[in-house]
């Protein structure tokens, strides 16, 4: 006969400390959903704008969120204001502008030396910290961001195709 407290071989079943296991689960499902956009980065470089969550977004550029917006001075489009855009100039004089849209994906545009704009491009991704810029040689350019839990991911730009990769740890 087993008592409440006994299994059947005899033994008291293992006590598991409620707070560490709900802790491990909430570490475990943070790192899978912060990983899975992150990855995604490069697989759909060509596509729009997430459609607003407030308002409609114009094609091609950041979108609406619930946070309030900043105006990007100069390149339009809007960015969460807590991350101030970062700023970079490419060898043969034309202009980038990297931020983090209010929909928390890395955005880029540039600004060729003649004056031309090119439309903002998502780089996708999930991110919680300002971009950092780190010039490697030439056009070889690589974008770092931290996740919701303060990890470090990385972007390389392909100078060949002016691409970047998807993004990785």
């Amino acid at each position: 006969m087993t008592t409440r407290y006994q299994t059947e071989q005899g033994r008291r079943p293992a006590k598991i400390k409620p707070k560490i296991a709900v802790t491990t689960a909430m570490m475990a499902l943070a790192a899978v959903a912060m990983t899975a956009p992150m990855a995604s980065a490069g697989a759909a470089q060509a596509q729009q704008a997430p459609k607003a969550t407030r308002a409609a977004a114009a094609p091609n550029t950041p979108a609406q969120g619930t946070a309030a917006p900043c105006h990007v001075p100069g390149y339009g489009g809007n960015y969460l204001c807590q991350y101030p855009p970062k700023y970079y100039v490419y060898p043969n004089g034309t202009k980038a502008v990297y931020v983090i849209g209010t929909d928390r994906a890395v955005w880029e545009r540039m600004r060729t030396a003649s004056g031309h704009y090119t439309p903002w491009k998502s780089l996708h991704g999930k991110a919680y910290s300002k971009v950092f810029v780190h010039r490697d040689t030439g056009y070889n350019v690589t974008l770092k961001v931290k996740d919701s839990i303060g990890r470090w991911w990385y972007a390389s730009r392909i100078p060949s195709t002016g691409n970047f990769t998807n993004w990785h740890l």
